[in-house]
């Protein structure tokens, strides 16, 4: 298993749990639809939406606006969608709790990061405590409430390593694909945000890196 791609770390894999009131299909449904608790008629139109793809690009429309805060809660959203994704399916969580040593996930610098922290926080939550390797638990822990808290954190430092690969053969969502490879940063900085911020208001080079932050076992935004 480890040193071996795991569909079942992927955030576009089908299954089926309860999150914030509801039934999700995947945790990329989960995790795009938190964009919206002001707007129940997108989120419940993510939350439906037929794969994890559509999901990804019915939250990510130019034309709408996200929740102002959320730079600073999206990795929450993501953990807390793949908390339930877990704790809810045991085949899932046998797969992410036999697991040892870090983990790899796929996907661009920022969600390739922040998925395997999430992860492995995960993977020691929903062990035995007597089996937890509580330094890893409180180091994830910690650079988590620090990006909530507005800090600007690498959890994961130049020439870190991993073993274990998540997520399967799911390609880029069109859209970020095409964002990744043809919108020039110019583009970029000056025609706004989904997140609700106004043109310019993001770095071009963050913007790119969370433009890009979707792959296999990882998502975006």
């Amino acid at each position: 298993m480890d040193g071996a791609a795991r569909e079942e770390l992927d955030n576009f894999l089908p299954c089926r749990f309860e999150c914030r009131g509801v039934t999700w299909t995947s945790a990329e449904h989960c995790f795009q639809a938190a964009k919206f608790p002001h707007d129940p008629e997108r989120a419940e139109l993510v939350r439906s939406a037929a794969s994890g793809g559509d999901a990804f690009t019915l939250a990510n429309q130019k034309t709408v606006a996200c929740r102002p805060d959320w730079e600073r809660v999206k990795v929450e959203a993501m953990y807390q969608a793949n908390l339930a994704k877990f704790s809810q399916n045991a085949e899932l969580r046998a797969v992410l709790v036999a697991s040892k040593g870090p983990i790899t996930a796929f996907g661009f610098p920022f969600w390739a990061k922040w998925n395997a922290v999430l992860l492995e926080r995960i993977r020691e939550e929903l062990r035995p405590p007597a089996e937890r390797d509580g330094a890893t638990l409180k180091a994830r822990i910690a650079t988590m409430e620090a990006i909530a808290a507005g800090q600007s954190v690498d959890p994961r430092p130049s020439g870190f390593g991993g073993t274990v690969r998540c997520g399967g053969r799911r390609p880029v969502p069109p859209r970020a694909a095409a964002v990744a490879r043809e919108e020039p940063a110019a583009t970029r900085s000056s025609r706004g945000s989904v997140l609700g911020q106004p043109p310019g208001a993001a770095d071009g080079d963050a913007r790119m890196r969370d433009e890009q932050g979707v792959g296999r076992g990882a998502s975006s935004w």
